[in-house]
């Protein structure tokens, strides 16, 4: 079997540390439509010291975990950064094809890789503080090891037809550690760059306030996944919405998952039924498009 790189297959899952399950489910499958596809068993919490539920979206998959015990991953997360990703999952065809070229390339793996017959993993770190990328071989009708199948019976489908994740977007202060992990460990290259500032406006016009960001996306060919990278923009650079993120993050993190669907007018007028609020764009917005 030969790879262009690591043998990726496309974005597993994401995984978010929250503080409750109960407030998850209200977002996930009461607002956004998702179904709960997996949930976890005593073993699993034994184990892990978390609580967790598996959601799925078309081809997305979000995994949420409540720390039951104060040295669970999810706890630790929390200590230090609001509720937000934690770990963001690959599938590979080889995971030791994967394990020995990301270790060649000096990346850091958390611990050898684990096999569980019909599921293997590992992880590493990143440049985003606490975030881990975790890589994943394993049979097509589980998720992981003491994570179970949720009985469907008396689930409503959800009214918007989800279809997959289409790019992670990470904000930090500044980028070029991250686009350089990016291209020299994980083996991606540039896909596409930008940067603008609100003080520029549609008739050209500068205002005395603003939100700027440069940003890079970088992918991964044979998977075709996309990260996109910000960091702020001069000027205003401490009012940017970049920053921002960054100090109440109290650190570099994911910012957003973008979620693709058929029709994103119809996806709006369903999420705004569902309650979900929307910030207004000006008509220079528009225009500029």
């Amino acid at each position: 079997m030969t790879f262009k790189n690591l043998g990726m297959m496309g974005l597993d899952h994401v995984q978010f540390a929250v503080a409750s399950l109960d407030h998850a489910k209200k977002l996930y499958q009461d607002r956004f439509g998702f179904t709960p596809l997996y949930r976890s068993n005593g073993s699993y919490t034994d184990k892990t010291g978390q609580k967790s539920v598996v959601y799925g979206g078309g081809k997305a998959r979000i995994m949420v975990s409540q720390s039951v015990k104060e040295t669970s991953d999810a706890a630790r997360f929390l200590r230090v950064h609001p509720e937000g990703v934690m770990t963001v999952g690959f599938r590979v065809k080889d995971l030791n094809h994967a394990y020995k070229t990301l270790c060649a390339r000096q990346a850091t793996p958390v611990s050898d890789p684990v096999d569980h017959g019909s599921h293997q993993e590992f992880e590493i770190t990143t440049p985003l503080g606490e975030v881990l990328f975790k890589f994943v071989q394993r049979a097509e009708d589980m998720f992981a090891p003491g994570m179970e199948p949720v009985d469907q019976a008396n689930i409503k489908p959800g009214n918007i037809p989800w279809m997959e994740i289409d790019h992670l977007t990470s904000n930090c202060h500044t980028m070029r550690p991250v686009t350089d992990w990016y291209r020299d460990v994980m083996g991606m290259s540039q896909y596409w760059d930008v940067e603008f500032h609100t003080t520029q406006t549609a008739d050209g016009q500068k205002k005395s306030s603003g939100s700027g960001l440069k940003s890079l996306v970088f992918w991964d060919e044979e998977s075709a996944i996309k990260f996109a990278t910000n960091e702020p923009l001069k000027p205003f650079f401490r009012q940017s919405q970049i920053e921002r993120f960054v100090m109440d993050n109290r650190g570099a993190g994911v910012q957003h998952i973008a979620l693709s669907v058929p029709s994103v007018i119809e996806a709006v007028d369903a999420l705004q039924k569902a309650s979900f609020n929307f910030l207004a764009a000006p008509d220079t917005y528009y225009a500029r498009l």
